[in-house]
């Protein structure tokens, strides 16, 4: 028995500091209040993307009519969006981190600065958790919210990346992403006023899997998957107030 009351003795010794560990490091960084925002914003975890939200929504609400807006998570966000295309009058409305759930709660915000074209690229974030066909479905409602906002606005449906898992395991399947695509695909044919680009094909390899030059986690684009991508995308700018170079 000796050497069982000394294993439940050192287990409550160790529990008893890390609990304390715990305490201590939660005090540090500023106790019940530190808690209470951690709670409040813990689907993204530093708050980030409830800050950006309230900052591009106080964007939306100055901004003038006719802009080209990117819309999607933060592949679409860390795109230099304008500085990419040489004009002002493109905005970057992406957000890290987010699902099209999230993009269903905030596109009334962004289509009520009535653009004259809107670029949507998600599925990602929630192809790790939902069903295509749900993650098709609330897409679907996006394109609608949209349409019924801001009736002449043009949307241009980018299809949804792969994902390269001989790089890092993201736990994204490339053939549910394409299962989606075709999805998004088929709403685009449906409609006249949406369009369809195939983003993904021209970023992928011969395997089907984002191409390992366009890349450097198997998610992210690196610098020559955004010129990547500007390429695919110029030809639906023609005609635009965009300078296109």
């Amino acid at each position: 028995m000796r050497p069982i009351r000394l294993l439940l003795v050192a287990s409550l010794l160790l529990n008893l500091a890390f609990v304390s560990a715990t305490v201590m490091a939660i005090h540090r960084l500023g106790g019940i209040s530190y808690l209470a925002f951690k709670l409040k914003h813990r689907d993204d975890g530093s708050g980030y993307s409830a800050g950006r939200l309230q900052h591009l929504r106080s964007l939306d609400a100055a901004l003038p009519a006719g802009k080209i807006v990117f819309v999607g998570d933060s592949i679409t966000e860390a795109g230099e969006w304008s500085e990419f295309l040489g004009h002002g009058d493109v905005v970057n409305r992406g957000i890290g981190g987010d699902s099209t759930a999230r993009i269903l709660d905030r596109i009334e915000s962004v289509a009520g600065t009535r653009p004259s074209k809107l670029f949507l690229m998600a599925g990602i974030n929630d192809l790790g958790a939902f069903d295509e066909r749900e993650v098709f479905d609330r897409y679907r409602q996006i394109v609608d919210t949209v349409k019924r906002v801001s009736p002449g606005t043009r949307i241009y449906l980018q299809s949804t990346l792969p994902v390269n898992r001989e790089i890092r395991d993201t736990g994204r399947d490339n053939g549910r992403v394409a299962q989606l695509n075709a999805l998004l695909a088929g709403l685009a044919a449906r409609d006249d006023r949406v369009e369809w680009i195939d983003v993904g094909r021209a970023l992928a390899d011969r395997d089907g899997n984002l191409d390992r030059a366009y890349t450097y986690d198997g998610v992210h684009l690196n610098g020559a998957g955004y010129a990547r991508w500007k390429a695919v995308i110029l030809p639906y700018l023609q005609g635009t107030s965009v300078a296109v170079r």
